[in-house]
C-alpha cells in the first residue's frame, strides 16, 4: 500500500503541474478545451466507425474528410511546436515524420521493419507523455494514429502514457480508440502482433471507460491497483519516472 500511495503522489503531482503548464503554453484543460493564450476550438470527440478513421483530435465527420497529407502536415507542425518545448523530439522528423511516412503501411512490411517502427513509436509516446495536455502533441499523436494505427498496434504504450491524466476526457478519448482485446481472444503467432494483444490484454479492464466515454476515477484506479498487481507494477513505474525527472 505504502508503494500505491507515494506512486499515486507522484502521478498526481505531475497531473497538476503539465495542466499549469499546459495553460501557459496555449494547451487543453482536463475537461478536453483549449485553454491559455490564442488557444483553438473545444477538442471533438473521436471515432473509429465503419468507414471512418479512428480519431484522436476530431469527430467522425471531420475526421473524414481530412486527407492523409493534411494530417501530416498538421502532425509535422506539432512536431515543430514540441522541439521548441523539448529538442529530444528533433530525430523524430527524420523517422516517424520523415516524408516516406506520408507513404508507409506497416501492414506489408517485413516483421523486422515493424520491430523497428514499434521501437521508435514507444520511445516517441513514451517521451509525449508529459506533454499530453498540450495541443501540439495532440497533432502530432494524430499522425500516429492514422498513418501507423499506434491506437491498435502499440495501444500498451499509448495508455500508459495516459494514465497519469486517467481522470482527464483526454483519457477517455485515448482509451475510447484503443485496441483492448478480450481476454480470450486468439494469439498472433510470435512477433509484434503477439506483443501488441499481450498489452492489449492489460488494459481490458477500462471497457468500461471506452463503452462509456468517462473518465477513469481516482477510486477505481486505486482498487484496480489493490486486486492487481500488474496494474500496481505501471503505477509504480510511472511514479519512479516521474520522481527522476
Amino acid at each position: 500500500r505504502g508503494r500505491l500511495v507515494r506512486a499515486w503522489t507522484a502521478m498526481t503531482s505531475l497531473g497538476q503541474q503539465l495542466q499549469q503548464l499546459a495553460a501557459a503554453r496555449g494547451g487543453v484543460a482536463p475537461s478536453g478545451q483549449a485553454v491559455g493564450p490564442g488557444a483553438p476550438r473545444t477538442i471533438g470527440t473521436a471515432s473509429g466507425g465503419v468507414g471512418t478513421p479512428a480519431s484522436f483530435l476530431y469527430d467522425a465527420r471531420e475526421a473524414s474528410s481530412l486527407s492523409m497529407e493534411n494530417v501530416y502536415e498538421s502532425g509535422v507542425n506539432g512536431l515543430l511546436e514540441l522541439c521548441t518545448v523539448d529538442a529530444r523530439f528533433e530525430p523524430f522528423h527524420h523517422t516517424l515524420f520523415g516524408l516516406a511516412a506520408k507513404t508507409y503501411a506497416r501492414e506489408v512490411m517485413a516483421p523486422s521493419e515493424n520491430a523497428k517502427l514499434d521501437k521508435s513509436v514507444c520511445t516517441f509516446l513514451r517521451l509525449l507523455g508529459p506533454h499530453l495536455l498540450l495541443r501540439s502533441a495532440h497533432k502530432a499523436l494524430e499522425f500516429l494514429v492514422r498513418r501507423y494505427r499506434v491506437h491498435v498496434h502499440n495501444a500498451h504504450t499509448l495508455l500508459r502514457a495516459f494514465l497519469p491524466y486517467h481522470q482527464t476526457a483526454l483519457f477517455a478519448r485515448a482509451v475510447r480508440i484503443a485496441h483492448l482485446a478480450a481476454p480470450d481472444a486468439p494469439s498472433a503467432s510470435g512477433g509484434a502482433g503477439a506483443g501488441a494483444l499481450a498489452g492489449a490484454r492489460t488494459w481490458q479492464w477500462l471497457q468500461p471507460v471506452k463503452a462509456s466515454g468517462l473518465p477513469l476515477t481516482r477510486e477505481a484506479l486505486i482498487a484496480r491497483c489493490a486486486s492487481h498487481p500488474e496494474t500496481l507494477a505501471i503505477v509504480c513505474e510511472l511514479g519512479r519516472e516521474v520522481v527522476a525527472a
